[in-house]
């Protein structure tokens, strides 16, 4: 059975992914300040020289893959702390590709849909990349560093959703806990993305994987939606009153920091080497609902 190990184990996406994988990959989820259990799942939790300690469990175990699911992705934070940006968003990917190249696994590292300016319509892997903020410059200076390191490693671009944590929540359960709270939602209908369920997002990195992807590619839906829309597609597939959903502007934010207003990314090159399609939206919501019927009889 291959081994997995998550760096940046106790994120969302890390451990809905754990939670995919784990009857088929000996998986382990690397977790440093949190604590969390997960049937069939190896939770390692180092404190103490944390870097020490992690650089010597993977030189032990040897694993098949590492993926990098860490990231500080607060956009003010970064602005206001680049020290602490640049050293989880730059330098941790760059030591994890140098220990990955070093026992011989595949790195993938997850990077994000935020690298550019927002004045196209549609951007794809070999578009220029023009970084507003402290965020975006630092991802995007660790997939340089990364491929200059490891130029077999995977760079998965994308913004995922999916059922979040007690302590982490994703953008889908905001919608809904507003949705099902009847609370006030206002949704921005000037920033557009290329959202995609991490159920999806997973079984496409896999299917990458089997193809042996290198380099840089968008894992993203084919639909490019507001952030409003989405919330709209939400609240039909979940059959849920979409009367608390305002339309708003980030324009009109004055206080946040300088964001792209279009984050959608192209997925043909995806396409072309998967050689297989991409669940639409509403078929991707529609499993989001599934999934969460599933978790409530577990």
């Amino acid at each position: 059975m291959k081994k997995v190990v998550f760096f940046g184990g106790s994120g969302l996406l890390a451990v809905n992914w754990a939670k995919k994988i784990c009857l088929d990959y000996e998986v382990y989820l690397i977790m440093h300040k949190r604590k969390i259990q997960l049937p069939e799942v190896n939770v390692i939790h180092f404190d103490e020289n944390f870097e020490a300690s992690f650089n010597h469990f993977v030189l032990e175990l040897k694993p098949d893959l590492i993926v990098n699911c860490a990231a500080l992705t607060n956009v003010d934070l970064c602005e206001s702390n680049p020290s602490m940006a640049n050293k989880i968003n730059t330098e941790w990917p760059k030591k994890l590709a140098l220990l990955s190249k070093k026992v011989g696994a595949k790195f993938v590292h997850i990077s994000t849909d935020h690298l550019f300016d927002g004045k196209k319509k549609i951007y794809n892997e070999g578009d220029q990349i023009s970084p507003l903020n402290q965020y975006a410059k630092t991802k995007a200076a660790a997939e340089k560093v990364v491929l200059l390191i490891d130029e077999n490693a995977l760079i998965v671009r994308t913004n995922f959703y999916g059922w979040g944590l007690s302590y982490r929540k994703s953008f889908s359960d905001f919608i809904l806990e507003g949705l099902r709270n009847k609370t006030d939602l206002q949704l921005f209908s000037d920033v557009f993305y290329s959202p995609i369920y991490i159920g999806e997002l997973v079984r496409l990195i896999h299917l990458a994987l089997e193809k042996k992807c290198i380099g840089i590619y968008n894992f993203v839906g084919t639909e490019n939606i507001s952030k409003y829309d989405f919330g709209m597609a939400i609240s039909e597939v979940f059959d849920l009153s979409n009367e608390n959903i305002s339309s708003s502007l980030i324009g009109a934010k004055k206080d946040f920091v300088l964001r792209p207003k279009n984050m959608a990314l192209s997925n043909e090159k995806l396409l072309k080497k998967l050689n297989q399609p991409i669940l639409t939206l509403k078929e991707q919501l529609m499993s989001l609902k599934e999934d969460e019927i599933q978790k409530a009889v577990v």
